[in-house]
């Protein structure tokens, strides 16, 4: 099994710090692409409500070690079949300058398609840090190429 993060609130906050390890621990994310895939998991909690306590559960994010095949133009995702039923992300990084490349546009296109078949529990969300250190993430077909910038880069913990 990979080497899991701590956990995070949200899958955003996941995508965030899984970022930040690879500005702060892989300084070559500026030549190659870097990726890594948020999870979720249920975590078991006692809930409240006035007087009353019962179980409950609530999701949990981490992501995986990020990896990279040195390349500057993609990553070759590979899902463990273990997660399947986890991966909520998959997140790289670009060391030229644009948006979601058509190859990403594929990969989404590729995850939708599992889904749809079942073979995934989620539609899966794109991360991506530009090389101007903005992030985007976009979970659909129709604004996928630009998605929406997602604010909280500098303050994420790895």
């Amino acid at each position: 099994m990979p080497t899991l993060s701590k956990p995070y609130k949200t899958i955003d906050e996941a995508a965030l710090g899984g970022f930040k390890k690879i500005m702060t621990k892989y300084p070559e994310y500026k030549d190659y692409e870097y990726g890594f895939i948020v999870v979720s998991f249920d975590r078991s909690m006692v809930r409240q409500i006035g007087h009353e306590g019962f179980m409950d559960t609530e999701a949990e994010y981490r992501y995986t070690e990020p990896f990279t095949d040195r390349l500057r133009t993609e990553i070759n995702w590979k899902i463990p079949p273990h997660f399947a039923a986890r991966v909520r992300a998959l997140c790289h990084t670009h060391p030229v300058p644009g948006t979601f490349s058509t190859q990403d546009f594929k990969g989404f296109q590729e995850m939708r398609e599992l889904k749809r078949k079942g073979e995934l529990k989620y539609d899966i969300i794109y991360y991506l840090l530009q090389s101007d250190g903005r992030v985007r993430r976009s979970s659909g077909e129709d604004n996928f190429w630009e998605g929406d910038i997602i604010e909280g880069l500098s303050k994420a913990t790895p």
